[in-house]
């Protein structure tokens, strides 16, 4: 039995928790720590809730702020927590700045580092992301690859001797919370919405599924108009949770162009949003995370980035690419034929990638 330390950010990072972390406590003795970096408290606690996640035993309160800054407060925070705890092994997930400073902070204290999702590339490395998963994955002992794509940048990179696949924890959790998720009605999941603009009269019955918080499609205002200003022209109404980030920049454009195609929400709960997701017409966002959960649920899905990390989605149009120009964003969504054929889940592992990493840390 080890004494992990296991570190979450952000939503993305809660889901991966959820589900490995139920693994990791039937051979080991967990700490939860969490940064704080993603900010809304109120869904922070309420994916802890519906996930039925272990209260964190740290909370770091980084919250918004430059790279720099979010990175040097979680490798402040984490420094002293493992200077305190001593354990075995910090355990980290995806591409965060919470990511990079728990990497760099263990490293420097030398606590071998687990690192969930690593591998994935998407050769953009003016991306924050991807300088994170860079730099994690050179500092990590145990590189766990979610398949054959990301075992193999590994092995290109010089760590094979780090690199072990085992599936992707994601797939792992939408097939545990999908079948939860489906129990209940629209109706149910439409009155828990919480509206940044009333539209509590509307209860469409076709919809698509966006979201948008990336820098590079968020940081200048009018990339993030240009966007929206294609949502709206969507045949079927665009359900939208709004990232807290860029929240300010919503209530903004909404008084500019008074939106009616879109219904802005707050964040919603993850089994909400793999409601929403299964039962929508498509998907469109710059979420890696989300572009894989429509791929596994087969909604099809345009993502508004310059690349991808797991290009396999992109075969049969089952993944498709857009620009950030309206026309594109609209011919791309609407126009393109997907071929449901060409979905495969094998590189994903069987539905027991957590089972395999506690294994793992265990030998």
């Amino acid at each position: 039995m080890a004494k992990i330390i296991s570190v979450v950010g952000g939503r993305p990072q809660f889901i991966k928790e959820a589900i490995t972390g139920k693994e990791l406590r039937k051979l080991h003795k967990e700490i939860l720590v969490h940064t704080g970096q993603h900010y809304d408290v109120e869904l922070s606690r309420k994916l802890f809730q519906q996930l039925d996640i272990i209260e964190p035993k740290y909370n770091l309160g980084v919250g918004s702020g430059s790279h720099a800054r979010q990175t040097a407060a979680v490798m402040i925070g984490m420094e002293e927590i493992i200077e305190k705890e001593r354990p075995d092994i910090v355990l980290v997930y995806g591409d965060m700045n919470s990511t990079m400073g728990a990497c760099i902070a263990s490293a420097k204290l030398n606590v071998p580092i687990a690192h969930v999702e690593a591998g994935a590339r998407m050769r953009v490395f003016d991306m924050p992301e991807e300088q994170n998963r860079i730099v994690s994955d050179h500092l990590s002992k145990w590189n766990f690859a979610l398949n054959e794509e990301c075992y193999e940048n590994l092995v290109n990179e010089g760590l094979e001797k780090t690199a072990i696949k085992v599936g992707d924890v994601m797939y792992d959790a939408l097939v545990y919370f999908r079948e939860i998720s489906l129990k209940e009605t629209k109706e149910n999941y439409w009155k828990r919405l919480d509206f940044i603009f009333d539209r509590s009269d509307v209860s469409p019955e076709q919809w698509y599924l966006a979201t948008i918080h990336r820098p590079e499609n968020t940081d200048v205002l009018e990339t993030l108009e240009i966007i929206l200003s294609a949502l709206e022209k969507l045949p079927h109404i665009v359900l939208m949770p709004v990232h807290p980030r860029i929240h300010s920049k919503v209530v903004e454009l909404q008084k500019k162009h008074h939106y009616r195609n879109i219904i802005f929400v707050k964040p919603v709960g993850y089994l909400e949003s793999i409601y929403y997701l299964s039962n929508a017409v498509g998907v469109i966002t710059d979420s890696g995370g989300l572009q894989r959960e429509a791929y596994w649920a087969k909604t099809p899905c345009t993502a508004v980035l310059r690349a991808v990390d797991d290009k396999r989605m992109l075969k049969g149009n089952c993944l498709i690419m857009a620009k950030v120009e309206q026309d594109d964003i609209l011919d791309k969504v609407i126009n393109s034929k997907r071929n449901n054929l060409a979905y495969d889940f094998s590189e994903y592992g069987d539905g027991h990638a957590c089972r395999l990493i506690a294994e793992t840390l265990m030998k």
